[in-house]
Parts: structure tokens; C-alpha cells; sequence
């Protein structure tokens, strides 16, 4: 990935030379020096919003330590989105452990199998690092406590690197390994603190390759992995971190990490015109336009959640990537005469109006803005805090439905539904109500989304599939009985979900490419039942 803004310095020779002999380029596309920018993906013919630019398959997918037993680890679906896949929407599907390392779970033989030859010395890896656990936490029920497990970078380019010594013993290195010594890395910029932390982790690394190969505790030979020198795995833990990408749901859920190295040279903007998607599961990953694209022109995508405000987007980017951005919404939001709606409060009219000074410190925002209280100003941080914990797995959902009562309605009475972090956390209470365990559940999760529906519109380019997932969300609440509905009550929102569903397919189609992936499919079925029904009631 290269960055919209200061650029980075390539480091190794491809990138410093322009060679794409390493890179297997997709028709319809052709990769290009930019100025400021750095080498990118540019559109060798127009593209129209929902046009598929690529599909390509991730050179490494592994679903994160959390979903590890709730996601299939070959085809990373969940078991609702396989049912759906297959056309098996009431059927029962559920994962298989694999029997080696208990920790990876299958959906069904082809995909264990398909795998195997990828998981084979992460299993032996696995199982020898539980013995290794056990015998310091005697006590400790080790499918529950997973914090021996490798976090998903360690297995992501342990994978790789199996991978690489296997073909290596034919001779040479695999064609594919040009591609990801080709990609971008920042050691040569990164600060001597955390070279020395990389080095730390690497050595655990090690630790964990040599696991495959021995029953006792030691390091990897890492020349038999084709690494020379120290620094050559310094460069690809580096490159990997800035070129992977978050692997996610059909409905957009984080559930891993992946990486492509033809996707990742895809230049940031945070007004995209395409996006990254995973429409069928993390076998394949697409690059889907979301406006129309003209030919010549350079495909960008986000790096980053662009509902954020700037100086969160711009916190994010800096700490990860290393630049900060200088796109049109960047330097749109640098200027004191517009109103961001990610980022803004209303005036004693009931207009917008922006936080005085720019909250660089959301730590401190009081002191940035006098239109912000301090009560004010706990609520925005208690939703933030709420949000990271939802993000970290670690969120009392019991406690949050408690806390929306009063810090949502806070929030509204000050900000629109666009604003941080109003409009996340409108969504994040739809969805831990959901199931809704009642008709006054249901309610307040369709209220909940039809606000958060409406801020999305504000922050997110029309195409963005956010919006379709949004929608979707809304409509199969909307679309689900309660047994309070009276039959004028089912009437009314069988039109709302028919309206609502046709609108959402369209938005599917655009967000995820043609058939809208696994959300688009859902969608489709529920909107011809909802047809029929109608029909019948009619």
C-alpha cells in the first residue's frame, strides 16, 4: 500500500525501479507511477458503480484468534452466510474442530481437506505450543483460555513462510514470494524503539516456526525460510503490516486478516471510488467501483473507516501506514467554513455547526471545543470507549443496553446521527438487540437503524456497501413477526420491507458487485417472500 499524502520511500528494487514484471496484472487494469503517490492501480477501461475492477485470491486469509471456532478457516464464512450460499437457508451447518490442533474449525471435508496444505505445520505448531501451555497452566481449560494461541499476523506469515521453504526445496524460491518482496515496507523509516519491539516479536516468531519442527522449545533456522540476513524478516513483518487488510464478513464484519499484494497497491483516498470486499467469503477478494470510474483514472480505496472525523482518520493512518492524507474530504475538513457531518453539533437554531478548533485529542476534547460540555464530553467518550471495547471483544452487552438508555438519547439532543460517534453507536445497539426479545426490541433496533441509515447517507459515498449492509439490517427486522402485530400491523410493514428490500438489492449490487455477494442473495429471497406474502394478504 502506498500512501495519498507524504509518500513514503519504496525500499526494495522493484519499487525503486517501476519494474511490474513480479506483478500478475489483471485485465482492465495496469499499474502506474503517480506523483506524490507512489506506484497504483489505474483503470485501463471506464468502470461503472457495482463493476467488479478484479477478483483475486488472498496469497494468505486467517481468521482472528476470537473467531478462530465461530468461522469456517478455509472458506471463512460463518454458518448462517454457508447456509445461504448454498441454498440451504433452514438447514443446520455447523463447524468441525480439526482433531490435531482443536483450534481451527472447518465447515465441511472439502474445505479441511483444501487446507490442509496450509494448516499442516500450524497444526503441528499448535499442538506442541498446548503442551508447552499446559505445563505452566496445569489448570488452565485451554479451549476456553486461547491466549497461547498466535494472534493472526503469526499465523498469517507463518503460513507464508511454510509455504516458501516448501517449494524451496525444489530449488527456488516460489514465483509468488517476488510479489511480496516487492511490497512496500517502512523499516528504514521506522524509529529505533520499535525496531527493537519488531525484533522481540520475531523472536517469538521463530519460536513458533520452530514449534512445526521440534518437540522442544528453540528458534527456527531462518536461512532455511530463504531469509539471509536479520533485516530480510524485519522488511516482510513491516511490509506485512502495512499491506495486509482486515478479512471480513459478506456483511462486512472484521473477522481476520488477509493480503493481496496486486490489491494493496490500491493508493488511500477517504473519498474512494472503490472498495475491498469479501462478497462471497475470504476465498476470493474483490475491488468493486462505487462511482463511475473514467478510463485512465486512478482506483483508490480506503485504508481506513472514512466515518471517522479527521483527526481520528488521520491518527490511524499515521500509526499504521506512516502518512498523513491530503485528499479533497482531508483538506475539506481542514477548512473552518465547512461543516463535517462526522464531526459537528447543532446550534442554538437547530443548524450544524463544527467543534471550534480541530480535536486532535479526543482525550481532551473539552479543552478544543467551548460547544462541548463536560457532561457532554463523558457521554462522547463513554460511546468511544464503548466502541473500542466492541472492536476488542471485550463489551458487557447486558451493561452497554443499559448505558445506550441514557447516553443515546444524550448524544441526539446534541449531535445528528452523521456524527462520531453517534452514528456507530446507533447501529451497535440495533445490533445487540438483535435477535429482538420483544416488539419494544424490535422498535428501538428499526429506530436505532433508520437514524444510523440516515447519518450513513451523510458519510459514506452512495455506493459504499456500509449502506447496503445498514439497510439490510433494517429490513429484516422490519420483515420479522412479532406476535404482537395486529394483521394491519403485518400489513404495514410487509410495504415497508418491500420498499425497503427492493432499495437494499440495488444498494447490494452497487457495494458488492453484480448478484451483491451473500448479503445480495439474502436479500433477494427475503424480498420474494415478502412479495408472496403480500400478495397473499393483499
Amino acid at each position: 500500500m502506498s500512501s495519498r499524502g507524504e509518500q513514503v520511500e519504496a525500499s526494495s528494487s522493484a519499487q525503486e525501479t517501476g519494474d511490474v514484471s513480479v506483478w500478475d496484472i489483471p485485465a482492465g487494469v495496469r499499474i502506474k507511477q503517480s506523483v506524490g503517490r507512489g506506484r497504483g492501480l489505474f483503470a485501463e477501461s471506464s468502470f461503472k458503480p457495482g463493476a467488479r475492477i478484479l477478483r483475486t485470491k488472498p496469497i494468505v486469509a486467517v481468521n482472528s484468534t476470537k473467531n478462530l471456532s465461530t468461522f469456517c478457516s478455509a472458506c471463512h464464512l460463518a454458518p448462517g452466510d454457508i447456509a445461504i450460499a448454498r441454498g440451504q437457508r433452514n438447514s443446520a451447518i455447523t463447524l468441525k474442530r480439526c482433531q490435531g490442533c482443536r483450534i481451527v474449525h472447518y465447515c465441511s471435508q472439502g474445505c479441511q481437506t483444501g487446507d490442509w496444505t496450509f494448516h499442516r505445520e500450524e497444526c503441528r505448531a499448535h499442538k506442541r505450543l498446548r503442551v508447552e501451555y499446559a505445563k505452566f497452566r496445569p489448570n488452565a481449560r485451554l479451549d476456553e483460555d486461547l491466549s497461547w494461541i498466535m494472534d493472526e499476523r503469526f499465523r498469517a506469515v507463518g503460513r507464508l513462510c511454510w509455504a516458501r521453504k516448501r517449494e524451496m526445496q525444489n530449488g527456488r524460491d516460489p514465483d509468488w514470494w517476488a510479489q511480496i518482496d516487492a511490497m512496500e515496507s517502512h523499516i528504514d523509516r521506522m524509529p529505533q524503539q520499535q525496531i527493537m519491539e519488531l525484533g522481540q516479536q520475531i523472536q517469538r516468531f521463530r519460536q513458533y516456526l520452530s514449534a512445526a519442527e521440534r518437540d522442544t522449545p528453540g528458534l527456527a533456522d531462518m536461512e532455511e525460510y530463504g531469509f539471509g540476513r536479520s533485516s530480510d524478516l524485519l522488511k516482510l513483518f513491516s511490509a506485512f503490516q502495512i499491506n495486509s487488510f482486515t478479512l471480513s464478513s459478506p456483511s462486512l464484519s472484521p473477522i481476520g486478516v488477509a493480503m493481496s499484494p496486486i490489491v494493496a497497491l490500491c493508493n488511500h483516498s477517504c473519498e474512494p471510488n472503490a472498495v475491498v470486499v469479501f462478497p462471497h467469503g475470504g476465498r476470493d477478494m474483490d475491488i468493486v467501483a462505487i462511482r463511475q470510474i473514467a478510463t485512465g483514472e486512478e482506483i483508490l480505496t480506503s485504508y481506513i473507516d472514512i466515518s471517522l472525523p479527521l483527526a481520528e482518520r488521520q491518527a490511524d493512518l499515521k500509526e499504521r501506514y506512516g502518512f498523513i492524507c491530503d485528499c479533497e474530504l482531508c483538506q475539506r475538513s481542514r477548512e473552518t467554513s465547512w461543516v463535517d457531518p462526522r464531526w459537528c453539533v447543532y446550534d442554538s437554531s437547530g443548524g450544524l455547526k463544527s467543534f471550534e478548533g480541530e480535536c486532535s485529542d479526543f482525550n481532551d476534547c473539552s479543552q478544543s471545543s467551548s460547544s462541548v460540555d463536560k457532561h457532554f464530553d463523558s457521554m462522547i467518550q463513554q460511546g468511544r470507549a464503548m466502541l473500542n471495547e466492541d472492536e476488542a471483544g471485550t463489551l458487557d452487552v447486558q451493561q452497554a443496553l443499559v448505558n445506550f438508555r441514557s447516553l443515546i438519547p444524550t448524544l441526539s439532543q446534541k449531535m445528528p446521527s452523521s456524527s462520531y460517534p453517534l452514528q456507530a453507536l446507533l447501529r451497535l445497539q440495533a445490533l445487540l438487540l438483535s435477535p429482538p426479545r420483544s416488539t419494544a426490541d424490535r422498535d428501538l433496533a428499526i429506530a436505532s437503524l433508520s437514524a444510523a441509515f440516515a447519518g450513513a447517507e451523510k458519510v459514506y459515498p452512495a455506493g459504499h456497501p456500509t449502506l447496503a449492509v445498514i439497510s439490510a439490517e433494517w429490513c429484516k427486522l422490519v420483515a420479522m413477526d412479532s406476535p404482537e402485530d395486529t394483521p394491519t400491523d403485518i400489513l404495514k410493514k410487509l410495504k415497508q420491507a418491500v420498499i425497503g428490500l427492493r432499495k437494499t438489492v440495488k444498494l447490494n449490487e452497487v457495494g458488492f458487485g453484480a448478484g451483491g455477494g451473500i448479503v445480495g442473495k439474502e436479500m433477494t429471497e427475503l424480498l420474494k417472500a415478502c412479495e408472496v406474502e403480500l400478495s397473499q394478504l393483499a
